[in-house]
C-alpha cells in the first residue's frame, strides 16, 4: 500500500467515527454555541488519555519483558483515530460558529 493510499485508508477510517459520533451526539453545528474551547480541549483530553493510557500499557509490557496485550494495536488504532475525529469535530464546530 502507497503512502497516499494510506493517508486515504486512515482519513477514511475518521470519517467513519466522525459519522458515529454525529449519530451519537449530534452534528457540530447543532452542538452549543457558547461551548467553549476548555470544554473541547477537555474532550480531546480525554481521548488523548486514553491512548496515553494504551502506550502506558506497551511500555510497561515491554520493560517487563512482558508480551503486550496482542489486541494492543487495535487499542492503539482506535484511540488514535477517536483522537482525530474529536479534533476534526472541533474544527467544524469552530467552522460552523465562526463570528458568534
Amino acid at each position: 500500500m502507497s503512502n497516499k493510499d494510506q493517508t486515504f485508508s486512515a482519513l477514511e477510517k475518521v470519517v467513519l467515527e466522525r459519522q458515529r459520533q454525529d449519530l451519537k451526539w449530534g452534528p457540530p453545528e447543532a452542538l452549543p454555541k457558547d461551548r467553549t474551547p476548555d470544554r473541547w480541549l477537555a474532550i480531546l483530553m480525554e481521548e488523548i488519555g486514553e491512548l496515553s493510557e494504551c502506550v502506558v500499557e506497551i511500555g510497561a509490557a515491554k520493560e517487563d519483558d512482558v508480551t503486550p496485550d496482542p489486541h494492543w494495536v487495535s487499542k492503539l488504532h482506535k484511540e488514535l483515530i477517536h483522537s482525530a475525529a474529536v479534533t476534526i469535530s472541533w474544527l467544524e464546530w469552530l467552522d460552523a460558529n465562526k463570528g458568534n
